[in-house]
This record gives C-alpha cells, sequence and structure tokens, in this order.
C-alpha cells in the first residue's frame, strides 16, 4: 500500500504532503469494496406492510372513562324520561359509535391496495383510487381521494395511525401516491 500511495505522491508532482491530503489519496486510491464512506442507497420500502392497532389496550384510563360516561348518561335518560327501552336504546347507540377505539384494527398495505380490516367489516381501496396523502405529524397519514385536504378528504379517504411503523408505512405510502398540500 506504501508503495501505491508513493507512486500517487510522484504522479502528482507533491513530495511530503500534508497527512489529511495522504488521507485523501488513499481513499481514492481503495477500491470501492473497501472504501466505507461511499454512500449505501436507502433500503427499499417493503412490498406490504401490515400491523394492528387497538386503542382501548394502549389508553385504559381513557377506555374506563368512556363507558363509565355511557353507563351513567344511559341511566340517566332512563331515569328522566322514565322510560328503559329509551336508556337501553341510548346506550346500545353510544356503544355503537365508539365500538372503533374499543376492538383491535388490522391495516395492510400492499403493492395493489390498502386495506383496514376490523370487526366491523373491511374496508380496501386500491392505489388507484386514491390521489393524494397528507402527513398527520408523527401520528399517522390521511390517504385521500381527492387532492385537497377538505371534509371529502377525511370522510372518504382511509387514516392510518401508526403503531411503531412509522418509516415503513411511510415509505410504502409515498412510493405510491404523492404528498398534498392544504390549501389556506
Amino acid at each position: 500500500m506504501r508503495q501505491v500511495f508513493e507512486a500517487a505522491e510522484v504522479q502528482s508532482g507533491r513530495s511530503g504532503g500534508s497527512a489529511a491530503a495522504m488521507e485523501m489519496e488513499m481513499q481514492r486510491l481503495k477500491p470501492e469494496s473497501q472504501n466505507s464512506e461511499i454512500a449505501q442507497p436507502a433500503p427499499e420500502a417493503p412490498s406490504e406492510v401490515t400491523w394492528v392497532v387497538w386503542e382501548a389496550r394502549r389508553h385504559v384510563l381513557v377506555a374506563l372513562a368512556t363507558l363509565v360516561f355511557i353507563v351513567v348518561l344511559a341511566s340517566g335518560i332512563t331515569w328522566s324520561l322514565e322510560n328503559r327501552y329509551y336508556g337501553g336504546f341510548s346506550l346500545v347507540v353510544l356503544l355503537i359509535a365508539v365500538l372503533p377505539f374499543f376492538v383491535p384494527t388490522r391495516y395492510t398495505l400492499t403493492e395493489e391496495e390498502v386495506q383496514v380490516r376490523s370487526l366491523l367489516g373491511t374496508r380496501s381501496k386500491p392505489w388507484a383510487n386514491l390521489k393524494v396523502y397528507f402527513r398527520d405529524g408523527e401520528r399517522g397519514v390521511l390517504l385521500s381521494p381527492v387532492k385537497t385536504l377538505s371534509l371529502v378528504a377525511r370522510t372518504r379517504g382511509i387514516y392510518l395511525p401508526y403503531q411503531g411503523n412509522g418509516a415503513e408505512a411511510q415509505a410504502l405510502v409515498a412510493r405510491h401516491l404523492p404528498e398534498g398540500r392544504a390549501e389556506k
């Protein structure tokens, strides 16, 4: 190696250059397989990402407080209207309204589609039916069938909350959709 370096010095017309220049020249002469400073390409996004989100399990106190509130509200309706059928009906309606919070939801991103499965059913959309995505900080991403962030985007789109897999999911989404911009 020393002979190669001396030959490089003679070729460049230098004799006795600085240590930094010598190190730079050695890095240049190393084969690429030995040069650790060469930037490696970023790893590709996986072809499929699947994760499960169960909000009630992550936030147990909020889940308990919600259940207590619903039972107290249904009891209050039963007492104030003096009819247990109204109280029972309000209990059922309120529990159905918060059911997505209490059941686990499986999110799957593949090369063909986005799928959301829960106890309530399965919802899937092909990537071709989605136009843009809107990031929600580190919490998740909204996949939208329209190009502007609006009520239509929120109701017809699919919200994907991250569960420790934000980088993988973000990379797969970004590979299929452009990022949208909120209009002011």
